[in-house]
C-alpha cells in the first residue's frame, strides 16, 4: 500500500513541478477544461448547437456568447452532486490533455494513455445527460433490460459512472506522470 502511494505522489508531483516549470501549459489545462465541460454540456444538444452555429442569423459574438451561454446553466440543469462531479471532471480533462500536449512535445510520440483519457471523457458523456428529458444514453439501456423506474435508477447510475470517469482520468493522469518523471528526470528538470 506504502509503494502505491508513493508512486502516486511521485507521479502527481511531476505533473505539478510540470505546471511549475512550464506555466504555458496552465492556460493548455485551463482552456482543456472549458473545452471538455462544453463537450459534456452540448453533447445532448446537438441540434441546437448546429442551429446556433449554423442555420441562427447570429453575430460572432453572439455566436461565442451563445456558445458559452451553456456554463452557467449547469447547476440548473443537474443535481449539485452531479454538478461537481461534471466541473470535478472538467478540471481533471483540462490537466490531463495538458500532460498529454507536453508529454507529445518532449517525446513526439503518441503515448497509449490517450486511451485512458478518452475512456475517461466517453464514461463522463454517458453519464451525463437529462433522464426526465430522454437524453441519458442509459435510461434506454435499462428499459430494454426491464428495469423499472429507470429514470431514478439511470440517475443513479449516472452520478455513479461519473464519478469513476473521475477516476479513470486520474489514472490516466498517473500515467502520464510517470512519462513525465522519466522525461523530467533525463532532462534534470
Amino acid at each position: 500500500m506504502k509503494l502505491i502511494l508513493l508512486k502516486l505522489k511521485i507521479s502527481y508531483k511531476a505533473v505539478g513541478r510540470m505546471f511549475f516549470y512550464h506555466p504555458q501549459y496552465i492556460f493548455y489545462a485551463i482552456l482543456f477544461t472549458f473545452v471538455g465541460l462544453g463537450i459534456l454540456l452540448w453533447t445532448f444538444n446537438i441540434s441546437l448547437l448546429w442551429y446556433g452555429l449554423s442555420e441562427a442569423p447570429f453575430t460572432v459574438f453572439e455566436r461565442i456568447t451563445f456558445l458559452g451561454g451553456i456554463y452557467g446553466g449547469i447547476f440548473t440543469n443537474f443535481d449539485s452532486i452531479e454538478a461537481i462531479g461534471l466541473i470535478i471532471f472538467a478540471v481533471l480533462f483540462g490537466i490531463n490533455i495538458a500532460c498529454l500536449v507536453y508529454v507529445l512535445k518532449s517525446q513526439g510520440k503518441v503515448i497509449k494513455n490517450s486511451a485512458k483519457s478518452s475512456a475517461g471523457l466517453l464514461t463522463a458523456i454517458i453519464a451525463s445527460g437529462c433522464a426526465a428529458c430522454g437524453t441519458s444514453i442509459l435510461t434506454p439501456i435499462l428499459i430494454s433490460l426491464g428495469a423499472t423506474s429507470s429514470i431514478a435508477l439511470s440517475r443513479s447510475i449516472g452520478v455513479i459512472i461519473s464519478y469513476l470517469s473521475i477516476f479513470l482520468i486520474l489514472y490516466a493522469i498517473y500515467g502520464l506522470g510517470k512519462v513525465i518523471v522519466n522525461h523530467q528526470a533525463l532532462h534534470g528538470v
